[in-house]
């Protein structure tokens, strides 16, 4: 057996197995980079639905509201109701989805999202 036959069995013994191992994890990683991109894309659309929504519940039903002394607890929990239905309006059946599958109750996700939009909107 000569150097060049040792040196191929060399490299179809480890360097190839090796290689392959190597390139299996680079795609692994790939895709879990783009599936979490993928991910964020939509968590950053709900938010932007739940935003735009609470912005206008208060632009158009509680600053009213507030104006003629008619706010109270009623009807806080109308607004909110309304922010959760237009939130859900805003945002595609998609975005919904997603994130009801990611986190595994989209609803309470997009509740605590509303409450801190309006507490940012307070501030």
């Amino acid at each position: 057996m000569d150097w060049n036959e040792i040196i191929i069995a060399v490299i179809q013994l480890i360097i190839a197995p090796l290689m392959i191992l190597i390139v299996k994890e680079t795609i692994a990683y790939l895709r879990q980079k783009a599936d979490s991109e993928k991910l964020a894309f939509y968590f950053d659309r709900a938010e932007d639905a739940i935003y735009t929504a609470v912005e206008e519940i208060q632009q158009t039903f509680v600053d009213e509201l507030k104006k003629t002394n008619r706010w109270d607890k009623e009807a806080a929990v109308q607004a909110f109701d309304l922010a959760l239905s237009r939130s859900k309006n805003l945002m595609s059946q998609v975005v919904y989805d997603i994130i009801d599958h990611a986190i595994g109750d989209a609803n309470s996700w997009i509740t605590a999202k509303i409450e801190s939009a309006v507490h940012e909107l307070k501030e």
